[in-house]
């Protein structure tokens, strides 16, 4: 969603000598400076931001980080946990992080008696296996960067999917090798787990695309735990992940470019996200270390279509339940390294909960939303769709208004003042005379003499009205005795 940020650049005028010039004027500048402020702001995170068209956060929320809950680990470490039927896997949350803009870095951990919990994609050959999509059954769905609205859209509709000449004709082809997919207009993503007989397997994925990334490793068991970790870099196309050894005999890895682009289906390159990391330009956030603001979205498993695998496609009809998955306890580590949490204060992070690689220390619980405020959090997007609807009702009103008193006031006593007084009035014949200043005739206009008219032949003088020349006007006609003269609506008699 977007809204209107004040961004004032500044709007000078020169006041009239004139009072009422001055007032309208000042009526008026008001008016142009609330036009002025109508600056489109994107709304970012939880917090609800203002980022400007230069992608730069001008204004940071005073709402709440987050509504995850997490564990704080070693050296500042934030750690949220997915499991099967909490709060994660069923509704999905959202946080906001600040960073040193030197690339994303989420670490993804399965725990638990993996043995048991994983699902078994079998072996087939030597290189191959039987079940594709058995990294569905442990999966950790994210995105990241979203605007205002889209993760209210995300929520109800699951993923963003546009008409089939978006992508490729096979993506959206049916039939038993029919791919069975949308054309998808953004991209969120996941990490899945599962295991190849005695070995630990691996997934990556698109919400949406029937292509798997996937691979089986060469050195990892399926005991108690197992971890990788994605990176997410400028200049890196998609992503990369590191922490983990394929068997490359056949495999093609997890990386985004490992697979040729024909090959991915429904996600054309121009819709793959990017991780943002936005520059804070806000002069109230003093943290000269952390100056970068980056969201991140854990998604629930509702919003995932599962994956069919031989051959690989995309079941549209089904979402993943996450009252029954994942299987196994799923952990996503941000380091504190890279990350600290929105609102948090300068300085060392604290340490606390163990990390997967049994790392020790205090562990430290948070079960809610952390307030970095003592304000109110910022408004909802109905209310600030409301606000906008008033300023624009408020600034056309005003814009009429002093439209108006500029008209009455300004314009028309201009040309008043400018016309002045006509110099001929009319006599018993009828005859009506036109009065000429600075050259111009004013065309249509009965002047009528301002005074008294004198009586035995003396020329009637008009009230004082002053042509643009500086002469005084006099009337053109004189009346003499027993005549009645008509000047300014008064009669005079002999």
């Amino acid at each position: 969603m977007r809204k209107r940020c004040c961004n004032s650049s500044g709007v000078n005028w020169m006041a009239s000598t004139s009072a009422l010039v001055s007032r309208a004027l000042l009526l008026l500048t008001v008016a142009l400076l609330l036009l002025e402020c109508v600056v489109w702001c994107d709304i970012v995170g939880f917090a609800k931001h203002e980022k400007d068209n230069n992608n730069k956060i001008v204004k940071l929320g005073t709402g709440e980080a987050t509504d995850c809950e997490y564990d704080k680990g070693t050296n500042g470490d934030i750690i949220i946990k997915y499991k099967k039927g909490d709060k994660h896997a069923t509704k999905g949350c959202s946080i906001d992080l600040l960073t040193r803009n030197q690339g994303i870095q989420l670490e993804f951990s399965v725990t638990g008696n993996l043995m048991e919990c994983l699902t078994d994609a079998g072996v087939v050959g030597t290189n191959e296996v039987h079940d594709e999509r058995a990294g569905d059954d442990n999966l950790f769905p994210y995105t990241f960067s979203l605007q205002e609205g889209s993760l209210d859209s995300l929520l109800k509709d699951g993923p963003k999917t546009g008409a089939a000449s978006e992508c490729s004709g096979e993506c959206v082809s049916g039939g038993k090798k029919g791919r069975h997919g949308k054309c998808l207009l953004s991209t969120e993503f996941a990490v899945g787990f599962g295991r190849r007989g005695d070995w630990m397997f691996y997934h990556t994925r698109i919400l949406g695309e029937p292509r798997l990334w996937y691979c089986y490793s060469a050195v990892d068991k399926p005991e108690s735990v197992a971890s990788l970790k994605v990176n997410f870099e400028k200049k890196i196309k998609g992503w990369q992940v590191s922490g983990h050894d394929c068997n490359t005999a056949g495999q093609k890895g997890l990386d985004y470019d490992k697979i040729p682009q024909k090959d991915i289906y429904c996600a054309d390159p121009k819709v793959l996200r990017k991780a943002e990391e936005w520059e804070i330009k806000d002069e109230a956030h003093k943290d000269t270390d952390f100056k970068y603001l980056f969201t991140l979205n854990i998604l629930p498993l509702k919003v995932v279509p599962p994956a069919i695998a031989k051959p690989q496609s995309v079941d549209y009809t089904k979402r993943i339940d996450g009252n029954k998955f994942p299987k196994c306890e799923l952990t996503l580590r941000l380091s504190g390294n890279r990350f600290k949490l929105f609102g948090a204060p300068p300085g060392p992070q604290p340490s606390g909960t163990p990390g997967p690689d049994g790392s020790t220390g205090p562990a430290v619980i948070v079960t809610g939303p952390v307030d970095t405020s003592t304000a109110p959090p910022s408004e909802a997007s109905g209310s600030n769709m409301g606000l906008i609807i008033g300023i624009v009702i408020a600034v056309v009103v005003l814009l009429a208004v002093v439209g108006g008193l500029v008209w009455f006031f300004v314009l028309r006593g201009k040309g008043e003042e400018e016309e002045g007084m006509e110099m001929g009035m009319t006599g018993a014949g009828g005859t009506k005379t036109k009065t000429k200043v600075g050259g111009t005739t004013v065309g249509a206009t009965q002047a009528k003499t301002g005074g008294m008219t004198t009586v035995g032949g003396t020329q009637a003088k008009t009230g004082g009205a002053t042509t643009a020349g500086g002469a005084t006007s006099k009337a053109a006609g004189t009346t003499k005795g027993g005549a009645t003269s008509k000047a300014g609506g008064a009669t005079s008699k002999k």
